[in-house]
């Protein structure tokens, strides 16, 4: 079984020497201005072994234009009038019709004669407007802000104008803006050249958990589903929460030093219950009635909501069961940075004993799921109710997750291309193939429970807290032993 990555993100190329256990970045193809730029890493260009991707790429300098994409990538992708190019397109869900050069580089060019690996670089969503709002937000200038980061003034000037947009860094500083938590660790560790009250004063206010500057957004959005919800009558149970109630009370943060321990105590409660007000939300807005904390029959057991729709009797019931990804410490405790980049030891990196963060958020995002499977009833005999579990995606890694990561969680590498397919490392250091929830071979037993009871898993990552973002979202995917695909399943979902 093979399944469907979204490349249509793809804006650019990352280059890959690989030679038997060994890797090295080469360096970036991008388009910028209309026209195709090709920089070489520093590093390897200096690299007694380095060895040039083509002919029109010497060694002899670091950065190249052209108007028309370079030969030697182009010489990658596969002629059109070849017999098996449909096939070859088959193979990563491809359109034979696709004429993006990114796309067809990160897919069926992606692996060729020489040593050389493609792989896809995503767009980018952060933005030197965020930048700016975080950096007021804290209170510091571009300088003491890129002191505090390892990242020139000029980057961080330039970056708020849109004038530079370089990966890496935006990659880092988006880090920094949705995990403030992850910002204090930095200030604290490289911040040596703040003054020490300013320093003190960044660090209270990033350390506010869970009340931090995206949080505030995070609140008042939640506010505003909350203001929608209080005279629907379903919704009241999960209104009256004692600690809902305390939380979007007007008051409740106008004093903070005093409330700093309690929100650090109850801070996954929070967001789990703030996350279970905009999903209701999203019920509602999609005109359909729901029962909240519903029984499912399995002793005291219930599940987030029931939900279907009042309008029409032969439209399947759900019943959805939310859970929420806590911020990784294995990001903060493997993440570099170093003078104006960052990185995390990542799936390229040669392996040791200690798993990378990617590799163990996958392996928490599984726990969590599974541990929310024997709260369903089983599904044998029942075609009019499907069960759900929807996983709040914004604590997985770097909050920056996608297909690739969803698909590595269920259905596991086997049946990946190349690119996305995942290892870990086990306790006698053997290195071997992340397995997926969905599939019969995955050594935790509840994973049976899963594929017994559980008729597809939704992933959702909030960026902007809108209005209509949980509702459009949510990413299901199939149960493999009750469903034929994730189109199925997604054409039988409520909330639209």
């Amino acid at each position: 079984m093979s399944y469907k990555i979204d490349y249509s993100e793809v804006i650019g190329i990352k280059v890959f020497l690989e030679r038997r256990t060994k890797r090295m970045l080469v360096g970036r193809l991008e388009q910028k201005n209309r026209k195709f730029i090709f920089t070489y890493n520093k590093m390897y260009l200096n690299h007694k072994k380095a060895i040039p991707i083509g002919q029109e790429l010497p060694l002899t300098k670091q950065c190249f234009e052209s108007k028309k994409i370079f030969p030697s990538f182009q010489e990658r992708i596969p002629l059109k009038e070849n017999p098996a190019y449909p096939e070859y397109c088959k193979q990563f869900n491809v359109s034979p019709e696709e004429n993006n050069v990114f796309i067809l580089l990160a897919t069926i060019g992606r692996k060729g004669p020489s040593w050389f690996i493609f792989e896809p670089i995503w767009g980018d969503t952060f933005s030197g407007k965020k930048l700016k709002e975080f950096r007021n937000k804290i209170g510091l200038s571009t300088r003491d802000f890129g002191a505090s980061f390892g990242i020139s003034q000029a980057t961080i000037v330039r970056i708020e104008n849109n004038k530079a947009s370089g990966a890496e860094v935006l990659r880092f500083l988006e880090i920094l803006y949705k995990f403030p938590e992850t910002a204090a660790y930095y200030i604290e560790k490289y911040g040596s050249a703040l003054h020490s009250d300013i320093k003190k004063r960044v660090l209270s206010m990033l350390k506010f958990r869970g009340w931090n500057v995206l949080a505030l957004e995070e609140l008042k959005r939640s506010k505003e589903a909350a203001a929608h919800l209080k005279n629907i009558g379903w919704a009241k149970a999960l209104l009256e929460k004692p600690l809902i109630q305390k939380v979007l009370d007007e008051n409740y943060l106008k004093d903070k030093e005093q409330k700093i321990q309690e929100l650090r105590e109850n801070e996954q409660q929070i967001k789990q219950a703030l996350f279970e007000i905009r999903f209701a939300e999203g019920i509602h807005t999609s005109d359909l009635e729901a029962c909240y904390e519903f029984k499912t029959g399995k002793g005291e057991k219930s599940v987030d909501f029931k939900i279907y729709d009042k309008n029409n009797e032969i439209c399947p019931k759900w019943l959805v069961e939310l859970t929420s990804l806590e911020e990784s410490h294995a990001v903060k405790e493997n993440t570099r940075v170093k003078g104006n980049f960052f990185g995390f030891q990542s799936i390229s990196t040669p392996w040791d004993e200690k798993n990378p963060p990617e590799i163990r958020d996958i392996i928490k995002a599984q726990t969590a799921i599974l541990g929310k499977a024997e709260k369903f009833p089983e599904t044998a005999g029942n075609d009019c109710i499907y069960h759900v579990i929807i996983s709040n995606m914004r604590g997985f890694l770097t909050g920056i997750s996608d297909d690739g990561d969803y698909l590595n969680i269920l259905y596991g590498s086997k049946s990946l291309p190349d690119v996305y397919k995942r290892f870990w490392v086990n306790d006698k250091k053997e290195k071997q193939i992340i397995v997926g929830i969905f599939d019969p071979d995955h050594p935790n037993p509840c994973s049976r429970d899963l594929q017994k009871r559980v008729h597809a898993v939704g992933f959702i990552n909030e960026k902007n807290f809108t209005e209509n973002e949980i509702k459009n979202g949510i990413k299901l995917y199939h149960n493999p032993t009750l469903f034929n695909s994730s189109e199925e399943i997604r054409q039988a979902w409520l909330l639209k």
